[in-house]
């Protein structure tokens, strides 16, 4: 075992790929920083079938969830880097990739049909034991929350063409066009800005996961309604969890009728 200890000392230029196994001991709240002293382990070396990630700091120092960075590194064509492909150039030689899609071609393709929820494998349970909110994640992939009757609800969008979650707001009335609020590669981040604009909108009485009424059994028009958008309504279901499928079915359905 060769051990290094390294706090910017070995930065810029180094390259140890052999490397196995990595301690942190040093909280950041850089992402980039994180996701560079992460991937001094990811590289691939003869012989070299994992890396050993000890993470000893504390939660709330964390730039970024471990987990995250799954899937979701690139390398660069030209320096041949990884990085977190979030990220707006290489970290290492500066090397900025070709745009992605904007807004208005990853909505497009929501109506285009272009996802259907299948390669959605992340449990969000535990951000949705954090917010205050009752969020709802569908069988398609989508996450939403109801503004109340006036307001519509919100949306969050999972990655499409690109590493950005979406936030959208999906007004009441048809004469209406969903927006999208803010975009971020971190869901945890953007959960906190959805937190704000619930707030925005003087939503936080009829979202909140702990209302009273959450909790009663769901009304006879509620179980119709769910029947004629398509759903199966199991038995027993609450009138709060009858809401946020009702409100989730209308959302997503805004969406996928936008040309």
């Amino acid at each position: 075992i060769n051990p290094i200890s390294n706090v910017a000392v070995l930065t810029e230029g180094f390259d140890a790929p052999a490397t196995s196994a990595i301690f942190l001991a040093r909280p950041t709240r850089s992402r980039v920083l994180f996701t560079q002293i992460i991937g001094r382990g990811l590289r691939p070396f003869p012989g070299k079938h994992d890396c050993l990630l000890v993470d000893l700091t504390v939660t709330d120092t964390r730039a970024i969830e471990i987990g995250q960075l799954l899937d979701r590194m690139t390398t660069c064509p030209k320096c041949g880097a990884e990085y977190h492909y979030g990220m707006k150039q290489c970290p290492h030689c500066g090397y900025e990739p070709p745009a992605i899609a904007g807004d208005g071609a990853a909505l497009a393709s929501v109506g285009n049909g272009a996802f259907n929820g299948t390669d959605l494998v992340a449990n969000y349970a535990p951000l949705f034991e954090r917010a205050f909110a009752a969020w709802y994640q569908g069988d398609d992939g989508f996450l939403s929350c109801t503004l109340g009757s006036d307001d519509g609800a919100l949306i969050i969008m999972p990655p499409l063409e690109d590493p950005y979650y979406r936030l959208i707001h999906v007004p009441k009335g048809a004469d209406k066009r969903p927006a999208v609020l803010q975009r971020n590669d971190d869901l945890s981040s953007l959960m906190l800005s959805a937190d704000q604009e619930i707030e925005r909108f003087n939503a936080k009485v009829i979202a909140n996961k702990e209302a009273y009424w959450r909790v009663d059994a769901a009304t006879p028009a509620q179980l119709n309604w769910l029947r004629r958008m398509g759903d199966n309504p199991p038995p027993g279901l609450s009138k709060g969890a009858a809401s946020q499928r009702l409100t989730h079915l209308f959302a997503v359905q805004r969406l996928m009728d936008r040309r």
